[in-house]
């Protein structure tokens, strides 16, 4: 009997200033290989790293039991955000313009 369950954990979003992929992924290497997980891939985009449970006793209902291939997999997506030098971001608040006052819009009267 093969059975396909998959569970996935939820996403979290982490935000790392001034960091770059190949730190993030030194730094990651420090916690997880202590533990046993091997990296399997990494680049500019992401990184893969896995912890092979091996074979583990499955309890199932009634009758039905049996042994189950377990592989923990633990995925990081990198995202390059431009940073925006201090005093240059967007101005305004939710629904006001970002543009100095002294710049028209269309249907807007220049204050």
């Amino acid at each position: 009997m093969l059975l396909g369950i998959t569970q996935l954990a939820a996403a979290q979003g982490v935000v790392i200033a001034r960091a770059t992929p190949t730190a993030v992924v030194d730094a990651l290497k420090v916690e997880l290989v202590p533990q046993g997980f091997q990296m399997i891939h990494a680049d500019e985009k992401g990184a893969l790293f896995a912890l092979d449970r091996g074979m583990v006793a499955q309890q199932g209902t009634g009758m039905t039991s049996g042994m189950v291939h377990i592989v923990l997999e633990f995925a990081v997506r990198f995202k390059h955000k431009e940073r925006r030098p201090s005093g240059h971001g967007a101005r305004g608040g939710r629904g006001q313009s970002a543009l100095p006052r002294s710049v028209p819009q269309a249907g807007r009267v220049a204050s």
